[in-house]
């Protein structure tokens, strides 16, 4: 997993280099671990996405478990 303390500086670097944005996935448990990583990666202008909370296929999950994990998920995000 690429340190949640080099990401930033990444991100900073792609831009001025290519100047261009990128999608950043990252789990509950980092954005858990380091509130302020996402929103520092919004507010450079990056995307953040997310694969959901359990990480679970989504052909394994009910339509009301699908909800319950993208809302838990985001709730962390």
């Amino acid at each position: 997993m690429l340190s949640a303390l080099v990401l930033p500086d990444l991100l900073r670097r792609v831009r001025e280099a290519c100047d261009a944005e990128l999608v950043v996935h990252k789990g509950p448990e980092v954005a858990a671990r380091y509130p302020g990583l996402v929103r520092r990666v919004a507010a450079a202008g990056h995307e953040v996405g997310s694969h959901g909370h359990s990480h679970r296929h989504l052909t394994a999950l009910l339509v009301p478990e699908f909800r319950d994990d993208v809302r838990r998920s985001l709730a962390v995000l």
